[in-house]
């Protein structure tokens, strides 16, 4: 059966919500490094910075979250999300603490608090998303990365000190550092899309090398056209991805999803976050609508016939 995927993101209703989030956030920036012209070093004032500048990011994305998972219609029924404000505020502050303490080591269990979070408060028709994701899998290659990362500080510091080419040195220490952070990353997209719902499992198929690399070209296009090609990198990405869902009930029955972009979608992003920056993010919440409403409906979903007929029969009971 085919699923009919649209977007009714409000982007004025998202805007009324946060609009004075967004203000103060503006006013904030713009007195602080624009008019002042230089970068304040009062201890104090870095304290107040740092405490404003948090609480107004962290409302903004939940009100911006909450309002993109339920704008998503799903054969003609909207998302719901249940999740209140106060509990992600103290998922991300004793996460972001503890990540400290721990040097970096509590992320993974960090990350996946944040996404049980979403997940088991995003209900479609009576059922909740659940995130298979194990914490310890994300902190291997964790590990991994930062044994890596101080292996080419040693390499990169040896060719630097004991020779002449410290141009070398520079290129081995961005190659080498570039391939781990697209490694990084595309270990831990590919981890957190282990979901289940319902009777179904959902995993990344993706392989690591080729996911890397191709995650390193597309950042490397973007780079050199000078952040103009990220738009186009960010569908090429979806895409990649999505094309690389694993779908499938216990009896085996699959389920298939695609992501197919048209012309004009690139140029759409591009336009919507030049107009969202240079309004120093007020505009931002009818732009996330807009390209939100544009790409959902590029989203295709079919299931089996079996899933059918057993939406026609929990219909049947429920009007009986």
């Amino acid at each position: 059966m085919q699923r009919n995927i649209t977007g009714n993101i409000n982007g004025q209703a998202l805007f009324n919500k946060i609009f004075l989030a967004l203000i103060i956030s503006a006013v904030w920036v713009v007195s602080k490094y624009i008019i002042t012209m230089r970068h304040t070093s009062i201890f104090g004032v870095e304290i107040l910075h740092i405490i404003i500048m948090t609480g107004l990011s962290l409302y903004i994305q939940f009100y911006t979250a909450v309002y993109l998972i339920e704008g998503v219609i799903v054969d003609k029924t909207h998302l719901q999300f249940s999740g209140s404000l106060s509990e992600y505020v103290q998922i991300n502050l004793s996460g972001t603490l503890l990540s400290i303490v721990t040097l970096g080591l509590y992320i993974p269990w960090f990350l996946r608090n944040l996404y049980e979070y979403f997940t088991q408060h995003t209900v479609y028709r009576g059922d909740k998303v659940s995130f298979q994701g194990k914490p310890k899998d994300l902190l291997k290659f964790l590990i991994v990365f930062l044994v890596a990362y101080i292996l080419l500080i040693f390499v990169a510091t040896f060719i630097l000190f004991y020779t002449t080419g410290w141009i070398f040195s520079f290129f081995i220490m961005f190659i080498g550092l570039l391939s781990l952070v697209v490694s990084l990353i595309h270990t831990q997209i590919a981890w957190a899309l282990q979901l289940s719902f319902k009777d179904y499992v959902i995993r990344s198929t993706a392989p690591r090398v080729e996911g890397a690399l191709f995650l390193l070209g597309q950042i490397i296009l973007g780079v050199i056209t000078l952040g103009i090609y990220l738009p186009w990198a960010y569908l090429k990405i979806a895409t990649f991805y999505v094309e690389h869902l694993h779908i499938e009930n216990y009896k085996g029955s699959q389920a298939y999803t695609s992501f197919t972009p048209q012309q004009g979608d690139g140029l759409l992003i591009l336009g919507q976050c030049i107009l969202a920056g240079i309004t120093l993010g007020i505009y931002r919440p009818f732009a996330l609508a807009k390209i939100g409403n544009r790409l959902l409906s590029r989203i295709d979903l079919e299931t089996p016939d079996e899933d059918t007929r057993r939406y026609v029969e929990q219909l049947s009971h429920s009007t009986q």
